[in-house]
């Protein structure tokens, strides 16, 4: 493989990255190299990696674009959340995301269905199947993302509970959104739900969000002595 890959042969390049991406420490120097060598040739999978090699970021969305017009799934799924989010607003194709969902990838189908919650009602129901799809399999994000398609257009119930079960999933799963959402649920609750959302409220700063902070000191949760009567 590497004497076909020192020839020049895609198959063999992109077979070498594989290799060396398995590796237990890779060898990002070599992996790039040969990324660049896949490039240069049109390798999908080669051009991928090599968004994540090369700076600035606009050479890396151009070699991303390109995996992903090419038909690569993960590149695919990358642009598409890219348009969603309003990075890249300039020929956005929601079908390919809408592919590499109906393909397996995970992330891909979360944000379709995050896309679909926020179009008619009809879509809506769509989009519950798309992160109960993503979701069920253990993606945090579309785990944080049903909870909230849940609270909107869901079964109702009276304390969201079936929406807090998704939020704790993910936030348990580390996402500070995720614990946010479970703490403003929880806060509603009992005195120990209320002290649940404190203690979810300053993960999520630990996390990043010094905002959570400012919410926890808001909260008026009865004291632990309050609660041991």
């Amino acid at each position: 493989i590497q004497y076909q890959q020192k020839q020049g042969d895609l198959g063999a390049i992109e077979a070498r990255i594989a290799w060396l991406r398995a590796d237990d420490k890779p060898d990002e120097k070599a992996i790039c190299a040969l990324a660049m060598q896949g490039g240069n040739i049109g390798g999908a999978e080669a051009l991928y990696r090599l968004a994540f090699c090369v700076e600035p970021s606009s050479l890396a969305l151009k070699h991303m674009r390109r995996a992903a017009a090419s038909g690569h799934l993960a590149a695919i799924e990358v642009e598409g959340r890219l348009c969603l989010s309003g990075k890249l607003t300039n020929d956005c194709d929601f079908s390919r995301l809408c592919r590499a969902a109906q393909a397996g990838r995970l992330g891909a189908a979360s944000a379709v269905g995050w896309h679909l919650s926020a179009q008619s009602d009809l879509q809506a129901a769509d989009a519950g199947a798309w992160l109960q799809r993503a979701a069920q399999t253990g993606d945090a994000v579309a785990q944080n993302n049903l909870g909230e398609w849940q609270e909107r257009h869901g079964v109702r119930d009276a304390k969201n509970r079936l929406a807090l079960s998704w939020y704790l999933k993910s936030a348990k799963a580390g996402l500070p959104a995720a614990m946010v959402n479970s703490a403003r649920i929880l806060a509603t609750g009992s005195a120990a739900e209320c002290a649940q959302a404190r203690q979810w409220l300053a993960q999520a700063q630990a996390r990043g969000l010094p905002q959570a902070g400012q919410w926890a000191s808001s909260l008026e949760c009865v004291s632990a002595s309050e609660m041991s009567k």
